[in-house]
């Protein structure tokens, strides 16, 4: 595995603490990365909007305050989640107080970490990214014609069920689709994720849900999806067990 980092922060000292605290983990793990140090927002923006990809992101909430110009960390995440609707890219925010982290929930942090940086809290929050890395690492396999594809599933927003095509429809905006049964599709190969079969016609990955109602769902784009009647008490209680997990 070879992972590309960013630490984004105006305090040199805390991007080298970030660097060896990485080395530290990786080196027994055996695995190999490289980190970027950004000392101000508009760097990190520029990067990003050049076509460069990061695996993990460290975002100091500080950037851009006590008389500093520039954007701050809160206004960066949500250009990243929002203005280059990446949805994905696990973002560590850091700061020196706790009260920007209840702000920070709508742009779907993977963790927080208070300064001074302490080596046990960081290992904990580097062990849930492992984790989502590995999860992420699987994909959806379908056949169209005598060929095989694969799709992440991490890139994966929903399933559709159109006729005897079952649609899927990516993070990009993209949409493939080959010939076959969406019930199928979920029980052989999606139910060992966190994916809801909320409908006959519908498989939603639960990473893209931003609101989840009774009889709907309304997706990080706006888009809103049924929930089949039959469906919502056990729709319900499994969106409950992912929340669950996901916090754990």
């Amino acid at each position: 595995m070879f992972l590309k980092i960013t630490v984004c922060d105006n305090d040199e000292l805390v991007g080298f603490q970030i660097e060896n605290y990485l080395e530290c983990m990786f080196k027994n793990l055996n695995i190999k990365f490289e980190t970027e140090i950004q000392f101000t927002g508009e760097g990190l923006c520029t990067a990003l909007e050049s076509g460069t990809h990061y695996d993990l992101i460290f975002l100091d909430v500080n950037l851009g305050t006590k008389g500093k110009i520039g954007l701050n960390g809160i206004q960066i995440g949500k250009k990243i989640r929002e203005e280059y609707n990446d949805l994905l890219t696990p973002i560590i925010y850091i700061s020196t107080t706790s009260k920007h982290a209840v702000n920070l929930i709508q742009y779907h942090p993977l963790d927080f970490l208070l300064k001074p940086l302490n080596y046990e809290r960081f290992e904990k929050a580097i062990n849930k990214f492992l984790k989502i890395m590995n999860f992420w690492s699987y994909a959806l396999i379908y056949n169209y014609g005598h060929d095989t594809f694969k799709v992440k599933i991490n890139d994966i927003r929903f399933l559709r069920s159109n006729g005897k095509k079952v649609e899927i429809f990516l993070q990009t905006g993209k949409m493939e689709y080959y010939y076959g049964n969406l019930g199928r599709a979920y029980k052989e190969q999606l139910t060992n994720y966190d994916f809801l079969y909320i409908h006959r016609a519908y498989i939603v990955n639960y990473d893209y849900i931003s609101v989840f109602q009774y009889s709907h769902l309304l997706l990080m784009d706006g888009q809103t999806l049924p929930i089949s009647q039959p469906k919502r008490m056990d729709i319900k209680k499994r969106y409950k067990e992912i929340e669950k997990k996901r916090i754990l």
